[in-house]
């Protein structure tokens, strides 16, 4: 199949403060917000806004280019605005979605909407000037379609470079992902782009399903800005046991008119059954109850499958703090990690307690909603993050040869980082070095671990050239200070043998474990992180699953299951991690691998010391005397007399 990736870095990169003021939200941010993404197809209905919303006045809640960008190309020819609900066809024009640069010199162009994602599009006719500050502006002439205008209109500046975007666009991540099988038959398809995308390239014609090859699927197709993700619904169930095969056209096109420079293809197979398991969130960044939490923080929740981008919007996705004073922010969805992103417009307030809560309203791709919305709380500090990220680990190794040609290659960061900023465009492999790799990238929360997944093996005793570049962010939005390059040299054959788990802790029959003690295993080999959740490393005590987290260590080999709660006293636990979980090579392990230990008794305290009592002081004797009636008594002396 002749299919590449462009791996080039873009020349124009988002500064530091634009990577978490991504895109720009406006008006309240309302906490009595319901809805969006229910009904239609097992509650695959890709227009949001339902619920109960109609009242509410529409919000502009991402634009491209983005506010206080620096160095926009000045061929970007599409400015796009995303709105929080949908909005009328008939208001979306020239007059109410205007672009000035500078201000006071109309650009011209034609408004278009796209009603799947709620997104209205500028084409402009001509480049921008060079080195200008430009001035878009949302009026409150647009209005949803129960009639409610914006409730004031959105403005917002960005300022252009001097040199023109020339880098084709790539596909950064799929689901399902290349050659997944048994996939649910009530799945939606989606695809993420390494850059903004224009949204009226986003189509049925140039985002395509085949079920089999010869059988095209009817489906409709929309697109997330805040994510660069388009989604694929089809009509109805795929058929089971099926090959389908993927197709992204070179139809589609960046924001500055690039298209991609072949086409991307790929393939899953089906199942034979739809997917009726709901979501759950498996991490947080800030961990939940956590302290100190830098200001200037975005808030990401990873979801235990892949969601639909639709649903994933300010309508679902709450913070407040401190009490129940809204964050205003912009909701995204990282496809490479199932992750949603929530970037506040301003830092956080210091000192604080903030609440963040996914609700019911999210769906996974197959349409299920949660059981119940997801709370929890952290406290922030007073201070900002100002600490640049660095690699600490990768696979495989630096200088590493004879390296399977099979491998997909990770790197673990020194602290969280920011999925939206982990594409295909910051993390490339070319084997040899003027020869890009086609691969996928992923993004594991709980390690910091970004992964490229190649889509065919790696050339043979070929030296291969892996690269993270500035453009990845922590979740402060501070980038890497240089880009972290390293080399291996693959081998002339693939990795076919299986994992093991070659140690455990606690060891297989221990006693007197500690309630709050994780689980962990040490694999024969590198493994696959993304592989790593709690769907394959589950912890029974006794024979209910434990809730808890799940991570991967790049360095150590190592998977921890850490419990979200003591586990029981006195009880016998048993942890298994099934065959799901792969080597980097994609190998599974041949059978599960189970061990069991037991908890320590629930410890009795002593009983209660009883209280400290002061000894009573007698004194020094003196002579005394006392008398009843005519008898007496005296003491005199050594003689005691008594009448």
């Amino acid at each position: 199949m002749n299919t590449i990736t462009q791996t080039a870095r873009k020349a124009w990169q988002p500064t530091k403060s634009m990577v978490w003021l991504t895109t720009v939200v406006i008006g309240a941010f309302v906490a009595g917000c319901g809805g969006g993404g229910g009904g239609g197809d097992n509650g695959r209905d890709p227009i949001l806004g339902g619920g109960g919303v109609a009242a509410l006045a529409p919000t502009v809640t991402a634009v491209v280019p983005i506010q206080n960008s620096v160095g926009v190309p000045v061929n970007t020819r599409v400015i796009s605005a995303a709105f929080s609900k949908p909005m009328d066809v008939s208001t979306m024009n020239t007059t109410n979605l205007s672009l000035a640069c500078p201000a006071g010199t109309p650009a011209v162009g034609t408004v278009a909407y796209s009603a799947i994602g709620n997104v209205a599009t500028l084409t402009l006719t001509n480049n921008l000037p060079a080195s200008t500050v430009c001035t878009g502006t949302v009026s409150t002439g647009a209005k949803d379609v129960a009639g409610n205008p914006l409730a004031a209109p959105f403005v917002w500046t960005f300022t252009t470079g001097v040199a023109p975007d020339t880098t084709a666009p790539t596909v950064s991540s799929t689901f399902p992902v290349l050659n997944a099988t048994n996939v649910a038959v009530n799945v939606v398809v989606t695809v993420a782009f390494s850059e903004p995308m224009d949204a009226l390239s986003i189509t049925a014609s140039n985002i395509r399903l085949a079920c089999p090859a010869t059988a095209p699927i009817t489906a409709t197709v929309g697109y997330t800005v805040l994510g660069n993700v388009a989604t694929l619904t089809p009509a109805g169930n795929l058929p089971a046991n099926t090959t389908c095969t993927g197709t992204v056209t070179t139809g589609v096109r960046d924001v500055a008119g690039n298209a991609m420079l072949l086409p991307f293809v790929w393939t899953f197979t089906t199942g034979a059954a739809p997917d009726t398991t709901a979501p759950t969130v498996i991490a947080t960044f800030p961990l939940a109850n956590a302290t100190a939490v830098p200001v200037n923080s975005i808030v990401t929740a990873t979801f235990s499958e892949a969601m639909n981008p639709l649903t994933i919007t300010t309508a679902n996705v709450k913070l407040v703090c401190p009490g129940t004073v809204p964050v205003i922010g912009t909701v995204g969805y990282a496809v490479n990690g199932s992750v949603m992103t929530f970037l506040p417009l301003a830092p956080l307030p210091a000192s604080s307690v903030c609440t963040a809560t996914i609700s019911t309203g999210v769906r996974d791709v197959a349409g299920n909603a949660m059981v119940a919305d997801f709370v929890w709380s952290f406290t922030t500090g007073v201070a900002p993050d100002t600490t640049r990220p660095t690699v600490t680990a990768v696979v495989p190794r630096a200088f590493a040869v004879n390296v399977a040609t099979n491998t997909l290659v990770t790197a673990s960061f020194s602290e969280p980082m920011n999925p939206l900023t982990i594409t295909s465009a910051t993390m490339t492999l070319a084997c040899p070095t003027t020869a890009p790799v086609l691969g996928t990238v992923g993004y594991a929360v709980l390690g910091n671990i970004a992964t490229f997944t190649p889509t065919a093996p790696l050339p043979f005793n070929t030296i291969c050239t892996a690269t993270v570049t500035t453009g990845v962010a922590d979740v402060a939005g501070n980038t890497m200070a240089l880009p972290f390059v390293w080399t291996f040299t693959t081998g002339a054959s693939t990795d076919i043998v299986a994992p093991t788990v070659i140690s455990t802790s606690p060891g297989n029959g221990a006693t007197g474990v500690g309630p709050d003690i994780p689980s962990r295993a040490i694999f024969s080999e590198p493994m696959d992180p993304l592989t790593m959740t709690p769907a394959t490393f589950r912890l029974a005590c006794p024979t209910n699953n434990l809730a808890g987290t799940v991570s991967y260590s790049v360095a150590a080999n190592t998977v921890t299951f850490t419990p979200a709660a003591n586990m029981p006293a006195d009880t016998l636990c048993t942890a298994t991690i099934t065959t799901g979980v792969r080597d980097t090579a994609g190998n599974a392990m041949a059978n599960n691998y189970v061990w069991t230990f037991r908890t320590q008794p629930l410890l009795v305290p002593p009983p209660p010391i009883p209280p400290f009592v002061s000894p009573i002081t007698l004194g020094v004797a003196s002579a005394y005397g006392g008398f009843g009636g005519s008898a007496g008594m005296t003491n005199q002396g050594i003689f005691t007399v008594i009448n």
